[in-house]
């Protein structure tokens, strides 16, 4: 009896120790995945300009060299005949890391009579050991649906998969290629466009395909999506680690519920290539949309302004949205004073707002002359009006094109109306805008209409507003 009781005993103990054990290895999980998920994704992306390009100069003499018919400076487009495919070098999209100096050039490629859906990138990857950059071919096999979503979206939902060829720059690169097989993984991130948050989409290790979990509050679907590839070459291979054949595998398939982005741990973890896809189509689609709403010839791309100092958008839908609320605003008075000196002047001073977020104001101020019994005016006289901008103006700028003065050629038109005087001002708003990283220069004509009762020689702002030209 004894015996079976030290039995028992010694059976419970043993249940209770591997009971904390498991809870030590439930709670170090949780702790991980808890840091993970609090680990921000270390890349951002911008679009930027040719003439970005050839500022970095590295850069620059390796798409030269690139080039099979070399010159000075970059053309707007570079054919390469070993290859057999044309760099759009008008399209660049910019990956940089926020941790180190990693960063990619990724570029739009194209091939004569090629009508597949394919989308091929060459990305031009920075090498820290070397100094200078590596390129390679990434593909996107697309179908002809996936094509239009990714146009429509900057996405696709989908399993597709994606293919890398390191790209010999030049002659010597070609001997030094080495035929030995390389193991060549690739993970694909999106970027939520409302919270900035980043999760696996998919990934060939493991054959993960996750659902989009990128829809916003407004309905909007479209993110920023990062292409993460690592390789794992033989010894004997190149000294860069690079493969020089294409190698092909799925991003998707399965279903794999750690779906949040986890940093590398160890060197063979570090990625030889971080890019984010970029179409032409993509881009032209873009232009076109923005010579409808602002007028061809009234936006202008920005290439030396830095994202931060730009409105972040994510589609054109939300451009159109901020366009509106430009011109929704209510007028409030903010001051109404005598001159000193001058019994029947008075400067009104009164703003609408432009932005809610950040904080911007037009501000005008009306020199009117009052009806007394000295002047001899029968209703009131406009003096000048001037306006300017309020607030947090770092994305926004405002020029007054009307001259202050009623009586200059250009001055503010003046109109009366039965017991309404209407004074109306042109003005051009100049905002800072990126979409997708896109970066523009947003430029809007507006006119500021203000209405005074002439009988109380009062301001209206009910009736007064600012409207596009």
């Amino acid at each position: 009896m004894k015996r079976v009781r030290k039995l028992f005993r010694f059976l419970c103990i043993l249940t209770l120790a591997m009971s904390l054990t498991n809870c030590q290895h439930d709670t170090v999980a949780e702790i991980q995945q808890e840091e993970a998920l609090q680990k921000e994704f270390p890349f951002k992306s911008s679009v930027l300009s040719k003439q970005e390009v050839e500022a970095n100069t590295k850069l620059s003499n390796q798409m030269r060299s690139l080039a099979t018919l070399q010159s000075s400076s970059l053309a707007e487009s570079v054919y390469n005949e070993t290859y057999n495919f044309t760099v759009d070098t008008d399209v660049v999209k910019f990956v940089e890391s926020t941790e180190n100096d990693s960063h990619s050039y990724t570029f739009p490629i194209s091939r004569e009579n090629n009508t597949g859906s394919a989308l091929e990138n060459l990305v031009f990857s920075y090498n820290a050991t070397t100094d200078d950059y590596e390129a390679s071919l990434v593909t996107y096999h697309f179908n002809a649906s996936q094509q239009q979503e990714f146009l429509l979206t900057q996405h696709v939902r989908t399993p597709y998969e994606i293919s890398y060829e390191s790209i010999a720059v030049n002659l010597s690169d070609i001997v030094g290629e080495t035929s030995l097989p390389c193991t060549t993984n690739y993970t694909e991130y999106h970027t939520t466009p409302d919270t900035g948050e980043t999760f696996v989409h998919s990934s060939s290790i493991g054959n993960v395909n996750n659902e989009c979990e990128h829809e916003d509050t407004s309905g909007n679907t479209s993110c920023t999506v990062y292409t993460i590839i690592t390789t794992d070459c033989p010894v004997s291979g190149s000294s860069s680690g690079s493969p020089s054949s294409s190698s092909n595998s799925p991003t998707g398939g399965g279903n794999n519920s750690g779906n949040i982005y986890i940093p590398p741990t160890t060197p063979d973890e570090i990625p030889n290539v971080v890019t984010s896809p970029v179409s032409k189509d993509l881009v032209m689609e873009l232009t076109s949309q923005l010579d409808d709403i602002f007028g061809i010839g009234n936006w202008e791309t920005n290439p030396t302004n830095d994202i931060e100092n730009t409105i972040q958008l994510n589609s054109i839908d939300e451009l159109i949205e901020l366009r509106n609320r430009v011109v929704s605003g209510t007028f409030e008075t903010v001051a109404s004073e005598p001159v000193a000196g001058q019994s029947s002047f008075r400067i009104d001073t009164n703003s609408i707002s432009v932005s809610s977020f950040p904080d911007v104001d037009i501000v005008t101020q009306a020199k009117i002359e009052i009806p007394n019994s000295t002047n001899g005016l029968t209703r009131m006289r406009v003096i000048n009006v001037g306006s300017d901008l309020d607030g947090l103006t770092l994305f926004y700028d405002w020029t007054q094109i009307s001259s202050e003065n009623p009586d200059d050629g250009n001055g503010p038109a003046i109109t009366v109306n039965g017991n309404l005087t209407t004074i109306e001002i042109i003005g051009r708003m100049d905002f800072e805008v990126s979409i997708l990283g896109f970066k523009f220069t947003g430029k809007d004509l507006i006119k500021v209409v203000l209405v005074y009762d002439n009988i109380l020689n009062e301001f209206q702002p009910q009736l007064s507003g600012i409207f596009y030209i």
